[in-house]
């Protein structure tokens, strides 16, 4: 037993240590991200295939940079088995460039909002909170693939739960 503490107790510094030097790392590289992408007045517009709690998305979104944050507005058509909706969400996320150039993380926080029919014979309503993350990778000539999932914090109406979207941007 007095093993197991002390082998608890050394995953725990060495879990610690890898944090603290993942976050110098990606401060340092997420400081060259931001000013690049503030130097080039970074605006995109892009589309997005995905699956939320209620069915299928497709989707457009538009990227914009306020600060040091990148944003992200998006509208979708969600339709399911049973549901049939316009989803809109407004998202905010700060970029980690990491060692591999073009590839980045960023962890999501924002709002979103559902609008629709719930079993095609009443309207539903919801509104809530998105918290994820995502990856993403830059090609260069203004072209980017992501990928990100939120879970849906739920404030009004029926839940949400979860969404995953994969898509593309083209900078402008």
């Amino acid at each position: 037993m007095y093993r197991l503490n002390l082998t608890i107790k050394f995953m725990k510094k060495i879990l610690l240590l890898l944090a603290v030097l993942l976050i110098n790392v990606s401060a340092l590289s997420a400081q060259t991200k931001v000013e690049q992408i503030a130097k080039d007045n970074f605006g995109a517009w892009g589309a997005h295939i995905g699956y939320t709690g209620w069915g299928t998305a497709l989707g457009v979104h538009g990227d914009f940079v306020f600060n040091q944050f990148r944003g992200r507005a998006g509208a979708d058509l969600i339709f399911g088995y049973s549901h049939f909706g316009l989803g809109l969400n407004v998202d905010m996320h700060y970029v980690f460039e990491l060692p591999v150039e073009g590839l980045a993380i960023y962890p999501i926080a924002g709002l979103n909002a559902v609008i629709g029919g719930y079993h095609y014979d009443y309207a539903a309503f919801h509104f809530g909170v998105n918290i994820g993350a995502g990856i993403e990778y830059d090609f260069g000539n203004g072209w980017m693939i992501y990928a990100d999932g939120k879970y849906d914090l739920n404030i009004v109406g029926y839940p949400g739960y979860y969404r995953s979207y994969f898509g593309f941007s083209k900078k402008f």
